[in-house]
């Protein structure tokens, strides 16, 4: 007989902070005796399957491919009633097309998506297809966990869920502990003053992190004589743009790009170095 688990988590191609959170959080239930196992593209996967996480392979379309999204609720189900689930967890919209009515197919006893951004992202069209296709599924799920109050608002906006189905859970770290003089060691290695302090975000930079929002807090406060150095850590589609925003507002801001040690566990993490580390909400 196959072996049972009590959660399956499903989640689509993702590299950064919706992978990372999924990676803290099964950890965490593995040291809380929770039996997890997760699906998701085989590429995505390694990183579990190096922390010695079951995982099991399922393209999940992040488009709204008809075709491939029944291939996918089909895997689902299939791996659900061999594995006895009894929590299906889906990560995000993508997978929520696939994984909610998988597990009403599969009599899994409790379905839960997490919400992780917005849905009004892309072109008015897009934004339509997305906003009727989670009506549509959203419906199977017993809970919807959303990263943040203002997604929880739109959810409710848009008539996504009802009130009582819809809560926000933050998204939480387990951060190692520094050794001595690892953030003195961490602002040596990216050029940061040691006597001023240092302000910073860990972010894919993309319109929906409203990253351009923190680089005017430092403009403001040199304004007032109070100098602050920001450090932006992390990759994306605007960095090019938020680094002349930067130039042209004159803030001392660095941009490190994409950092392996964002979630390291074993070794201090970059943002060790920080005095304040900001997250949008």
């Amino acid at each position: 007989m196959a072996e049972r688990f009590d959660v399956m988590h499903v989640i689509r191609p993702a590299d950064g902070g919706m992978k990372n959170h999924l990676l803290a959080l099964a950890r965490g239930m593995r040291r809380r005796g929770v039996k997890v196992l997760v699906a998701g593209p085989a590429p995505l996967l390694a990183a579990f399957r190096e922390e010695g996480l079951p995982v099991a392979p399922v393209w999940i379309e992040p488009g709204l491919r008809v075709d491939r999204q029944l291939g996918a609720l089909m895997r689902l189900v299939r791996l659900a009633r061999t594995h006895r689930v009894t929590v299906l967890h889906a990560h995000a919209a993508a997978a929520a097309l696939a994984a909610c009515p998988a597990g009403r197919l599969a009599g899994v006893p409790a379905v839960v998506v997490t919400m992780h951004g917005s849905v009004r992202l892309g072109g008015v069209w897009r934004q339509r297809a997305a906003v009727a296709s989670q009506k549509a599924v959203l419906r199977w799920a017993d809970r919807t966990i959303c990263v943040a109050e203002h997604v929880r608002a739109e959810m409710l906006e848009l008539g996504l869920v009802q009130p009582e189905r819809a809560v926000t859970v933050y998204n939480g770290i387990d951060p190692p502990v520094a050794p001595a003089g690892a953030a003195e060691a961490l602002r040596r290695e990216l050029g940061l003053p040691a006597d001023r302090p240092v302000v910073g975000t860990l972010a894919r930079l993309a319109p929906q992190k409203g990253v351009e929002y923190l680089l005017r807090a430092p403009a403001a406060l040199c304004e007032e004589g109070r100098p602050v150095t920001l450090v932006i850590a992390g990759d994306g589609p605007l960095k090019a743009l938020l680094e002349n925003t930067a130039r042209t507002l004159g803030v001392d801001a660095r941009f490190p790009g994409r950092r392996p040690d964002v979630a390291a566990r074993t070794s201090p993490p970059c943002w060790a170095c920080l005095t304040c580390l900001c997250s949008p909400r």
